[in-house]
């Protein structure tokens, strides 16, 4: 079975990462914040269930700024949760 690696860019504290994360398709997760303290409570969050260390990596930095890409290569899949509404011009985004 392929596993996908994701991206969650603006993860709103964590809860749906954290969720993804758990489903056996997933290999591994990658999640972006520029918020400094949507990140701390993030990380926090992810403490309490240790068998997400080795899935899930949390980065305090904007899109513009990603991390190198995974091992695998690519990420498959790609969420924008509370992001594009947070734009003022979202069509150069897209």
């Amino acid at each position: 079975m392929h596993k996908h690696c994701y991206l969650d860019t603006g993860c709103v504290g964590e809860i749906f990462a954290e969720s993804v994360a758990l489903l056996p398709v997933i290999l591994a997760v990658v999640v972006l914040d520029p918020s400094p303290s949507i990140y701390r409570a993030a990380i926090a969050h992810a403490k309490i269930d240790p068998t997400l260390a080795d899935i899930l990596a949390y980065y305090n930095t904007p899109l513009e700024a990603l991390p190198p890409r995974l091992p695998a290569g690519q990420y498959d899949i790609l969420t924008l949760l509370e992001v594009i509404g947070h734009l003022a011009h979202p069509s150069p985004f897209l």
